[in-house]
């Protein structure tokens, strides 16, 4: 049973609980909507027996606002064709879906791997904020013809789960 007491405290009963016994209850906070990420706020418990009003025991719990951390590479698949020995310069497009300013770090990987470079591959930042990542592809002059598939991934330098990938597909004339 639970009841908000007149000064703005929440009442709860539990029990009767056995000698030894435990038991959870639950603690209800409100974060404000203004509240910004880093905040934080402690709530005191006090736990008194019903038995015996002399038994208590205090205790507390804090509360923080966290952000997470977010990563977008668009679009999904680009494509592109040239010759032996020329250049494909593609642009991605990076945005920090986060809730949080961070560093994004952008990798190349795939069997023409080496054949790719990226002239910026460490971004930071804002949430929200968005930038053009470009990958410059150069065909070397002894590539047969075909197509040679690229991967440009995207990962939250603070949070590595946190990742996009782009396939890029080069075809050679």
């Amino acid at each position: 049973d639970t009841d908000l007491g007149m000064d703005g405290m929440m009442e709860y009963t539990v029990g009767p609980l056995a000698m030894g016994e435990s038991a959870t209850f639950p603690v209800r906070v409100h974060v404000p909507y203004a509240a910004q990420v880093g905040d934080h706020d402690t709530a005191q418990i006090e736990v008194t027996s019903m038995g015996d009003t002399s038994l208590t025991e205090m205790g507390s719990l804090t509360t923080m606002v966290v952000g997470e951390y977010g990563v977008d590479l668009e679009p999904e698949m680009s494509a592109g064709s040239g010759t032996r020995g020329g250049v494909i310069t593609y642009t991605l497009h990076l945005t920090n879906t986060g809730m949080l300013t961070d560093t994004i770090n952008v990798s190349v990987t795939g069997a023409s791997a080496g054949w790719a470079m990226l002239p910026v591959d460490s971004f930071m930042l804002g949430s929200g904020e968005a930038t053009d990542v470009i990958v410059v592809v150069t065909i070397p002059s002894d590539a047969a013809g075909g197509a040679y598939p690229i991967m440009i991934t995207a990962t939250s330098m603070h949070d590595p789960a946190e990742m996009d990938d782009v396939a890029i597909t080069t075809t050679v004339n």
